[in-house]
């Protein structure tokens, strides 16, 4: 397994040493993504993972991409407050992808929450000491000062790891598609996780 490359840690070395599943050590997508990610990994500020889950991925997110601000929406609190998300210095957000309304708002939240604010806890990559910063804490009420909160948001990265339901994807992929910056780079994880029965038919579950 390769660790660095031109120098640089690998996506997948970083995704191990965090712990996230998305590494070699279990589905092993990370190789994969860096084809597609390696060439943006200097441009892209902005990234967007729904499903934080214990926080390894948003962790390995915010090591990998040097410039980038990372997002992290799950449907549950806790892992919006588990340790490796506030360490990653992640912007966090409630969101349920059952609802295409809530997706749509916290869109809405990104879109009024200051970079400038939002990046403040992520400062020190990696750090175990970096406090993550929750969005409404960021966004300072709704992001109204100034007009520096009034753009829309577009991802250079959307990593769908969350529900794994038809309604679910077709949601996300509604309410997010939209926002993917030109060049950037949309993932829809565990599709087969909608199969159901040998036969194959799709369910939401």
């Amino acid at each position: 397994m390769r660790r660095v490359k031109f120098g640089l840690p690998t996506l997948d070395h970083i995704g191990r040493e965090t712990g996230t599943d998305k590494s070699a050590f279990q589905h092993d997508f990370l190789t994969f993504y860096e084809a597609f990610l390696g060439p943006i990994r200097f441009s892209t500020t902005e990234v967007l993972e729904v499903g934080v889950k214990g926080g390894a991925s948003v962790l390995a997110w915010s090591r990998y991409f040097p410039c980038a601000r990372i997002h992290g929406w799950d449907n549950k609190p806790g892992p919006l407050r588990a340790q490796a998300t506030l360490g990653s210095g992640a912007v966090t957000q409630l969101a349920d992808q059952k609802s295409l309304a809530s997706l749509d708002a916290a869109c809405a939240v990104a879109d009024a929450t200051p970079r400038v604010n939002a990046t403040l806890g992520a400062s020190s990559r990696g750090d175990s000491g970096s406090a993550g910063r929750s969005v409404a804490a960021a966004a300072g009420g709704g992001g109204g000062g100034g007009g520096i909160g009034h753009r829309v948001v577009e991802w250079d990265l959307i990593v769908d790891d969350g529900l794994h339901s038809t309604v679910t994807m077709v949601n996300s992929l509604a309410a997010l598609w939209p926002r993917v910056r030109r060049g950037g780079v949309y993932v829809a994880e565990d599709l087969h996780a909608c199969l159901h029965g040998q036969r194959g038919r799709w369910c939401d579950h």
